[in-house]
């Protein structure tokens, strides 16, 4: 989340505790970001990999 919040990203925080979907997608990969266009960036991520991320256009 701190990396998040420098990177000024506005962000909805999801628990997967109680999705067992989501716990069989993700478990193994949070955190994990997904960007609008449905792609998803698993950890280990920093500052420039989200920035990258979140400003890529196809």
């Amino acid at each position: 989340m701190a990396l998040l919040a420098q990177c000024q990203v506005d962000y909805q925080l999801v628990d997967i505790v109680f999705k067992a979907d989501l716990v069989t997608l993700f478990g193994t990969r949070i955190p994990v970001l997904e960007n609008e266009k449905g792609q998803f960036l698993d950890w280990p991520f920093d500052y420039y990999k989200i920035e990258r991320f979140l400003s890529y256009k196809e």
